[in-house]
């Protein structure tokens, strides 16, 4: 009876092993052909996508391609699948999918082989149908890719310090290179996983070895810095403006304007632990926190220092959470299996599946709607500027990054990027003066509309979805 039980158990955790990694291929495509979403969603993904598109023309014709300010990671990853026959922006969304996928692999085989159980419920429960999760396997970002390796350098860095080797410490770096090459938000993840890593094996060596380790490592540190100058220029920014204080405030003014919060920084880095849309067994796992280990510890230590980090800066974005949102499932996994046995004891195991799976379909399609709909308010954008401009100069802020996504390839001034005190007449604007008036009052953005106004006239071509109006300078 207990072999046949076995059998039954392995043969559940497979097929739910097999719906956690075919439910996201199925999503995407769905989402292709039903509901025409191809990917791009938020300027970020524009900016990848055409940064993408340069770096294969570069490498095609051995020009230079303009400055990209953040880490070429995954648009290069893009660029070179694309060259097996996928348009670049089919191969980005394919190297998100993919990422997906394999972090879900990464994760499962972090908990077989701390716990040496499947995971694979608990992945399908707190993660593949999470909303807030799982859509980055579906966007033209850099959030899943970055997930994976980071996931892949912790694989590695648990299995060197079960069994040191070279290869498992060369998988470290390597794996946390590639990371920081994606996002260079991803540091404070990888300061224990790298930095443990050092200590162990730099305990076994002699003090020579120590000493050119050392030496090679800070020299690597300096080629990092001055390959990736803006790395400095940005960990300036944030470090400079991070604050004890932040983790209370609800309300920010900053170089991205006046943002003003639900819930203070202290709460919101708890996301990946309490918020429907990352977890939503989170408030059920409560009770049974006290089944967590020393491992869960060990691994809840890695996600609080890139958490607290989150709290002290001034931008709440719960899309900075993806990227630690597994570490933290594998480390509640104990309190997920105290939780189920508990449940299954009851016989209420199955009843809190079906009702978990309804509840993250319904909250997921809720939240995917805004999702979409200011994906198709980009794209109605995009080609309503499309059917008006010719070859003129566009000005415009906080869509214009889109424009070369749908074939507008005009000069573009953004409002953010500097002070005008004069306009080309005949341009075109694209503005959305309702939107921006009270974030950005006191910045330029408002500064070069209000200049606009006052020193010319503009003829209204025509007016969008919330409040978007595109003008002609006369």
């Amino acid at each position: 009876m207990r072999n046949t039980g076995t059998q039954l158990q392995n043969l559940t955790n497979k097929r739910t092993l097999w719906l956690c990694l075919l439910l996201p291929v199925l999503l995407l495509f769905s989402g292709t052909l039903v509901i025409d979403f191809n990917g791009l969603y938020g300027q970020d993904s524009h900016t990848y996508l055409s940064f993408a598109k340069q770096l294969k023309t570069e490498w095609l014709t051995g020009n230079k391609t303009t400055s990209f300010f953040w880490p070429k990671g995954y648009s290069a990853s893009g660029a070179a699948l694309s060259f097996t026959g996928l348009s670049v922006l089919w191969a980005l969304r394919v190297i998100s999918l993919l990422s997906l996928i394999g972090s879900l692999f990464m994760a499962r085989s972090i908990i077989h082989f701390v716990w040496n159980k499947d995971g694979s419920l608990f992945l399908l429960l707190g993660a593949v149908t999470q909303i807030y999760f799982v859509r980055a396997g579906f966007l033209v970002m850099s959030d899943m890719l970055t997930t994976f390796l980071i996931l892949t350098t912790i694989y590695a860095y648990l299995r060197f310090l079960k069994e040191s080797s070279v290869h498992r410490l060369l998988a470290v770096f390597l794996f946390a290179t590639l990371a920081f090459f994606t996002r260079y938000a991803c540091v404070p993840l990888l300061l224990i996983p790298v930095g443990h890593t050092v200590i162990h094996w730099l305990k076994k060596q002699t003090v020579v070895v120590r000493l050119i380790m050392l030496t090679g490592l800070t020299g690597l540190a300096v080629v990092f810095i001055y390959w990736n100058n803006n790395l400095l220029v940005e960990s300036a920014y944030r470090l400079g403006n991070w604050s004890l204080g932040n983790f209370f405030a609800m309300e920010f003014v900053s170089r991205d304007g006046v943002a003003t919060n639900t819930v203070p920084n202290v709460l919101y880095i708890f996301g990946n632990f309490l918020h429907p849309g990352f977890l939503s067994t989170g408030l059920l796992l409560l009770p049974f926190y006290r089944s967590l280990d020393r491992k869960s510890i060990h691994l809840l230590l890695i996600a609080g220092i890139y958490l607290l980090f989150l709290a002290g800066i001034e931008t709440q974005n719960y899309r900075f959470l993806v990227i630690s949102h597994f570490i933290v499932v594998i480390a509640l996994f104990p309190a997920f299996d105290s939780f189920f046995l508990w449940l299954k004891k009851r016989k209420l195991a199955v009843l809190l599946v079906i009702g978990v799976l309804l509840f993250n379909t319904a909250f997921g399609v809720y939240s995917f709607r805004k999702t979409l709909a200011a994906h198709r308010l980009e794209k109605e954008i995009a080609m309503a500027v499309k059917a008006e401009v010719n070859h003129e100069t566009i000005y415009s802020f906080y869509v214009d990054q889109s424009f070369p996504s749908y074939g507008i390839n005009n000069w573009v001034r953004n409002f953010f990027m500097a002070d005008y005190d004069t306009f080309e007449k005949g341009a075109l604007v694209v503005f959305n003066e309702a939107q921006f008036k009270n974030q950005w009052k006191n910045h330029r953005v408002m500064r070069n509309w209000n200049q606009l106004k006052q020193s010319y006239d503009l003829d209204t071509l025509r007016t969008l979805t919330g409040n978007w109006q595109i003008y002609r300078i006369r």
